[in-house]
């Protein structure tokens, strides 16, 4: 039997972190018995979100709790024949401050000892950013004592490898797996969400700001055209700390467009009413765009290409670029236009990505219950 211990703690104000968490422990549920970490920093709503059952949750008071569970479970597996994971990873990594440095150290001083009882550690959904050269270091430490390395873009893989880390591999975004067997479908409801953030590295940037709301305004000026004046707006938030901004947006729009505001932050168990309410969805957060397309709303992801390079690294290998729209570009609202007479066929395009996606998730998950033998 294989145990399969989860590391769940994340940023817990992200319905997007709720999505990809949510997804990998379904499909881990496939390969073995999870066992959730669900110490007591972790908020009740978000282990709820999760789905985590009953029987797979961990009580623990301190992270050294959790870790000696693991221990424990895989000192008993060495006399059965059971087999012991440590799964980790989803989220971003940038930056590389002295604290972050030294905490991603500190983190890695347990790894020889889950190996030396035969703990397989796998780390994978992540992206890295630009790091610091320390924060290289400190990762290049982890990834020795790694088993299983996985991020997810391109440009995230030829960081690492830049930086030394040679075992990583790349494994799609994991919102791919989220819900993907839901009946796909084409909206017909002359709406459009907007959901966006006010920065990219959460520096708060006031002209980064403004090209995004001349831009929006511009690229929902060209839809209400191209609907014939009969658009509706809906403005929305996934991230507890976007409410703010929000506000903004909707205050801005509100005088040119008929919108609706939706006061409370988005969560799981609503996206399909609130998407599945849309044609299409505006927003530079990664999974606004990898969640809409679900329930019939095609994603337009408004960022700085150069930049934003999460979201533009995931739609270049998907070959889905030319739903990028650049906040510094110019007379964009033919490019939207022809998106929207289009709308059908790339959803289409978007649904095949998915079930290739998938498909490649499934061969890598796999792979590594299948080559770990120890």
């Amino acid at each position: 039997m294989d145990h399969i211990f989860y590391q769940t703690k994340t940023y817990f104000s992200n319905t997007g972190d709720v999505l990809i968490n949510s997804a990998l422990i379904e499909a881990l549920r496939a390969y073995g018995a999870v066992h959730a970490n669900c110490s007591d920093d972790i908020p009740q709503y978000f282990l709820d979100a999760l789905g985590i059952r009953p029987s797979e949750r961990v009580s623990s008071n301190k992270e050294t709790d959790f870790i000696a569970s693991v221990l424990s479970c895989a000192m008993k597996s060495r006399k059965n024949g059971d087999r012991v994971f440590v799964f980790s990873g989803p989220g971003d990594m940038y930056g590389g401050g002295l604290k972050l440095v030294m905490r991603n150290l500190a983190s890695a001083l347990v790894f020889p000892l889950f190996r030396l009882y035969g703990v397989h550690i796998v780390r994978i959904g992540r992206s890295v950013g630009p790091i610091s050269k320390l924060m290289a270091f400190s990762e290049r430490v982890r990834c020795a004592f790694l088993t299983h390395y996985y991020v997810r873009d391109s440009w995230s893989l030829a960081r690492c490898r830049k930086h030394g880390m040679k075992k990583v591999k790349q494994c799609p975004d994991l919102s791919w797996l989220y819900d993907s067997d839901h009946a796909k479908r084409v909206n017909t409801t002359n709406t459009v969400m907007v959901n966006l953030r006010n920065s990219i590295f959460d520096e708060q940037d006031a002209a980064f700001v403004e090209d995004t709301l001349q831009k929006c305004e511009e690229l929902l000026c060209a839809l209400n055209e191209y609907l014939g004046g009969k658009m509706k707006v809906c403005v929305a938030y996934q991230i507890a700390e976007d409410k703010a901004f929000s506000r903004v947006v909707y205050n801005r729009l509100s005088d040119r467009f008929d919108v609706q505001y939706i006061e409370q932050q988005l969560r799981l168990d609503e996206f399909e009413e609130y998407y599945g309410a849309v044609d299409y969805h505006i927003t530079n957060r990664m999974h606004s765009l990898l969640a809409g397309y679900k329930y019939g709303s095609l994603p337009i992801a408004l960022i700085d290409t150069k930049k934003h390079v999460k979201i533009a690294a995931t739609f270049f290998d998907c070959s889905l670029t030319e739903l990028m729209i650049d906040i510094h570009e110019r007379e964009s609202g033919k490019v939207v236009q022809r998106l929207a007479a289009n709308r059908e066929e790339l959803l289409q395009r978007i649904f095949d990505c998915e079930k290739k996606q998938t498909e490649e998730m499934k061969r890598i998950l796999d792979g590594i219950f299948e080559g770990c033998t120890e």
